[in-house]
């Protein structure tokens, strides 16, 4: 009894200054959290040398299924034109998320938030809630320079920041 009695005196002083170390009632820390407008990520996409070398990748694929007489491949090949371009509508004009784009940007994004001084980078679209605490910072322009857009894609970028996202349905009707 008596060695456990000085265990005991030991795990209770153990337990007492956890207490006091763990706060609880603080505030939580400030958070800048970074944004983006998928569309404008998506425009500069789709308008880049990236997509293009993609793009033309495809067709000689398309080419060869055609010279070689795979017609399986073939149809594969042509129905991705279709899809791909259904996408692309999602993407620029509504709310579609561009995680797929993303990827070719994974590289700079580490970069991107240290120099927006960020610690998350989300759409937009997709931040559901965010408190006083919390700061946003816009890290579109950023994001887009990754796809090294021309003068004409900046100003299609320019123009889709002016206007709301469309609605998918809207999208969806004109896509074949």
């Amino acid at each position: 009894m008596i060695k456990i009695k000085p265990m005991l005196c030991l795990v209770g002083a153990a337990l007492s200054l956890a207490a006091c170390a763990t706060p609880r009632n603080e505030t939580p820390t400030p958070t800048a959290i970074g944004t983006f407008d998928s569309r404008a990520i998506a425009a500069a996409y789709y308008r880049s040398e990236v997509f293009g070398k993609h793009l033309s990748g495809l067709r000689a694929e398309l080419a060869k299924a055609k010279a070689d007489g795979d017609s399986k491949r073939e149809k594969e090949l042509g129905e991705q034109g279709p899809a791909i371009q259904a996408l692309a509508h999602r993407q620029t004009f509504c709310t579609e998320p561009v995680t797929d784009i993303l990827e070719h940007a994974a590289h700079a994004l580490p970069a991107i938030a240290k120099q927006a001084g960020v610690t998350l980078i989300v759409s937009r679209w997709d931040v559901a809630y965010g408190d006083a605490s919390a700061s946003s910072i816009d890290v579109t322009d950023l994001l887009v320079q990754v796809f090294e857009p021309d003068d004409a894609t900046l100003k299609v970028i320019s123009e889709l920041a002016k206007q709301d996202p469309l609605p998918l349905s809207a999208v969806q009707n004109h896509d074949h």
